[in-house]
């Protein structure tokens, strides 16, 4: 299919006239749409290479956006939309796409999570079990306080 699609692009997009980053939209289907048994496929060639960065995902929404059986031109319509998102985007950023990732005030406080979860089973183990095993009896038999809860042993 790339195949096809490369020669169709040089074809259909002979000369380089245009300064701007041509995108060739082949959607393919075979028989009935929003049949799940028939290949239904929606390929997206461009010859810019940075411009493909930005289009990988809309290929891949608009093939299961048929396959799920919405209409072919509500699906068309989506995937043009999508396409002139994705144009605007790569002009807003100069064809860089953009870098998304975790803040470092995440990191930050998932380790203070990490910190706080820590000190408080050590304050636990240190004060509650120790004073359970404190007060347990020797002699086997049961203490009055020996029955109360954890909660009640640390206050």
């Amino acid at each position: 299919m790339p195949a096809y699609t490369s020669i169709l692009f040089r074809r259909w997009f002979f000369h380089d006239r245009c300064p701007y980053p041509k995108i060739l939209a082949l959607v393919v289907t075979d028989g009935v749409v929003s049949d799940s048994r028939k290949l239904t496929t929606v390929v997206f060639y461009t010859d810019n290479s940075r411009l493909k960065q930005f289009i990988s995902n809309i290929q891949l929404e608009s093939t299961n956006s048929i396959l799920r059986g919405t209409p072919l031109v509500e699906s068309i319509a989506e995937m043009l939309d999508q396409l002139g998102y994705a144009y605007r985007e790569y002009y807003a950023t100069g064809g860089i796409p953009r870098q998304h990732g975790i803040p470092t005030w995440a990191f930050q406080l998932s380790g203070i999570s990490v910190l706080l979860v820590i000190i408080a089973m050590s304050f636990e183990w240190c004060i509650v079990r120790r004073k359970i095993l404190v007060n347990r009896s020797h002699s086997g038999m049961n203490p009055a306080g020996a029955a109360r809860s954890k909660t009640h042993l640390i206050f």
